[in-house]
């Protein structure tokens, strides 16, 4: 469930359906931190224009390797503290 509820609000933020343009400015702003937002709009200038939007998929390059790096920290961080409290060797 949480995978499709996910779903059902990253495709709007991330310009799947429309333009990010369209959103109104508080949610155009949250959706310029989604790096898949980056992608379709490269997608959306290559279909225009026949070109690459290298800028484009730089940024969601990078915006994906913050979170992997993000992602990364808070999985060390729970194990640690799931070691450190005994919920590993309790429960099993």
């Amino acid at each position: 469930m949480f995978s499709w509820g996910t779903l059902v609000l990253l495709m709007p933020l991330s310009g799947f359906f429309y333009p990010v343009d369209s959103l109104p400015p508080a949610l155009a702003a949250i959706a310029q931190v989604i790096p898949l937002t980056h992608v379709f709009e490269a997608v959306r200038v290559g279909l225009a224009d026949q070109t690459v939007a290298w800028a484009q998929l730089a940024i969601a390059a990078a915006g994906t390797l913050a979170l992997l790096g993000l992602a990364a920290w808070f999985l060390d961080r729970q194990l640690r503290r799931f070691r450190a409290e005994g919920w590993i060797t309790r429960f099993t």
